[in-house]
Protein backbone atom coordinates (compact mmCIF):
# COMPACT_ATOMS: atom_id res chain seq x y z
CA UNK A 1 0.00 0.00 0.00
CA UNK A 2 2.83 2.41 0.84
CA UNK A 3 4.41 1.72 -2.57
CA UNK A 4 1.15 2.73 -4.26
CA UNK A 5 1.03 6.01 -2.32
CA UNK A 6 4.67 6.78 -3.12
CA UNK A 7 4.11 5.95 -6.80
CA UNK A 8 1.02 8.19 -6.92
CA UNK A 9 2.89 11.09 -5.33
CA UNK A 10 5.80 10.65 -7.73
CA UNK A 11 3.52 10.64 -10.78
CA UNK A 12 1.51 13.61 -9.54
CA UNK A 13 4.60 15.70 -8.92
CA UNK A 14 6.38 14.85 -12.17
CA UNK A 15 3.42 15.34 -14.53
CA UNK A 16 2.85 18.97 -13.64
CA UNK A 17 -0.70 18.29 -12.49
CA UNK A 18 -0.26 20.70 -9.62
CA UNK A 19 1.86 23.28 -11.46
CA UNK A 20 0.67 26.86 -11.78
CA UNK A 21 0.66 28.70 -15.06
CA UNK A 22 -2.37 27.87 -17.14
CA UNK A 23 -2.49 24.09 -17.12
CA UNK A 24 0.61 23.24 -19.11
CA UNK A 25 3.86 21.76 -17.86
CA UNK A 26 6.25 24.47 -16.75
CA UNK A 27 9.17 23.06 -18.76
CA UNK A 28 7.18 23.14 -22.03
CA UNK A 29 9.01 25.32 -24.56
CA UNK A 30 6.38 25.34 -27.35
CA UNK A 31 4.47 28.29 -28.76
CA UNK A 32 1.36 27.86 -26.61
CA UNK A 33 0.90 30.34 -23.80
CA UNK A 34 -2.00 30.27 -21.39
CA UNK A 35 -4.51 33.06 -21.90
CA UNK A 36 -4.39 35.89 -19.41
CA UNK A 37 -7.26 37.82 -17.90
CA UNK A 38 -7.38 41.40 -19.14
CA UNK A 39 -10.77 42.45 -17.84
CA UNK A 40 -9.53 45.47 -15.83
CA UNK A 41 -5.97 46.02 -17.01
CA UNK A 42 -6.27 47.01 -20.67
CA UNK A 43 -6.54 50.74 -20.00
CA UNK A 44 -9.17 50.85 -22.72
CA UNK A 45 -12.93 50.99 -22.66
CA UNK A 46 -14.62 48.13 -20.82
CA UNK A 47 -17.20 47.94 -23.62
CA UNK A 48 -16.08 46.13 -26.76
CA UNK A 49 -17.95 45.42 -29.98
CA UNK A 50 -17.44 43.07 -32.92
CA UNK A 51 -17.09 44.58 -36.38
CA UNK A 52 -18.14 42.33 -39.27
CA UNK A 53 -15.82 41.83 -42.23
CA UNK A 54 -16.36 44.14 -45.17
CA UNK A 55 -14.95 45.16 -48.58
CA UNK A 56 -13.39 48.62 -49.01
CA UNK A 57 -14.06 50.80 -52.08
CA UNK A 58 -10.70 49.73 -53.54
CA UNK A 59 -11.68 46.04 -53.31
CA UNK A 60 -9.61 45.18 -50.20
CA UNK A 61 -11.33 42.78 -47.81
CA UNK A 62 -11.11 43.69 -44.11
CA UNK A 63 -11.46 40.71 -41.75
CA UNK A 64 -13.82 40.86 -38.76
CA UNK A 65 -12.29 42.40 -35.64
CA UNK A 66 -13.14 43.75 -32.19
CA UNK A 67 -12.87 47.36 -31.10
CA UNK A 68 -13.81 49.55 -28.17
CA UNK A 69 -17.30 51.01 -28.38
CA UNK A 70 -17.33 54.47 -29.96
CA UNK A 71 -17.42 57.43 -27.57
CA UNK A 72 -16.15 61.01 -27.40
CA UNK A 73 -12.52 60.24 -26.49
CA UNK A 74 -9.54 58.40 -27.99
CA UNK A 75 -7.86 57.83 -24.64
CA UNK A 76 -9.62 54.51 -24.07
CA UNK A 77 -9.07 52.99 -27.55
CA UNK A 78 -6.94 49.87 -28.03
CA UNK A 79 -4.64 51.70 -30.47
CA UNK A 80 -3.89 54.61 -28.13
CA UNK A 81 -0.43 54.66 -26.56
CA UNK A 82 -0.48 53.25 -23.04
CA UNK A 83 -3.37 50.85 -23.73
CA UNK A 84 -3.27 47.14 -24.50
CA UNK A 85 -5.36 45.17 -27.02
CA UNK A 86 -6.20 41.78 -25.46
CA UNK A 87 -7.34 40.39 -28.84
CA UNK A 88 -4.17 41.11 -30.83
CA UNK A 89 -1.82 41.07 -27.80
CA UNK A 90 -0.28 44.38 -28.88
CA UNK A 91 0.28 47.69 -27.11
CA UNK A 92 -1.23 50.87 -28.53
CA UNK A 93 1.11 53.15 -30.47
CA UNK A 94 -1.03 56.14 -31.51
CA UNK A 95 -1.14 59.47 -29.63
CA UNK A 96 -4.65 60.59 -28.66
CA UNK A 97 -5.64 63.82 -30.39
CA UNK A 98 -8.91 64.44 -28.52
Amino acid sequence: MIKVIIAFCFIALTTGAFAKGGGHHSSYKGAYKAPKSYSYSTGSSSSHERVNGYVKNNGTYVSPYKRTTKDSTQYNNFSTKGNYNPYTHKNGTKKATH
